[in-house]
């Protein structure tokens, strides 16, 4: 598994722009990728942690409804899934969560 940082440039790969916890006062372009650290998953034994697993929340974001970037991204990652998908303000969401 790699950084966050590693992971943002496999992201821009796919897509650009590709934005990491923005903030509210940014002007975001669409389509585009926007993702955050959604929890940490450790794994113990004998009472010690011998692996720590990131998962991020990716959220693609799309005016067309027949978009494949999500697939993309799954295709991409080994440890990807597919969470939800929603519709607000005209624009698609694809809700995917990822171990990284």
């Amino acid at each position: 598994m790699g950084t966050r940082l590693e992971l943002h440039e496999e992201l821009m790969d796919i897509l650009q722009p590709c934005y990491y916890q923005p903030p509210e006062t940014l002007k975001i372009t669409y389509p585009c990728i926007i993702y955050h650290m959604n929890r940490v998953n450790d794994r113990k034994a004998n009472n010690r942690s011998y692996a720590r697993f990131k998962s991020y929340q990716i959220t693609v974001i799309d005016r067309d409804p027949d978009s494949d970037i999500y697939d993309k991204i799954m295709d991409h990652f080994e440890m990807c899934r597919f969470e939800r998908f929603f519709t607000t303000d005209n624009l698609n969401h694809w809700i995917l969560n990822l171990y990284y």
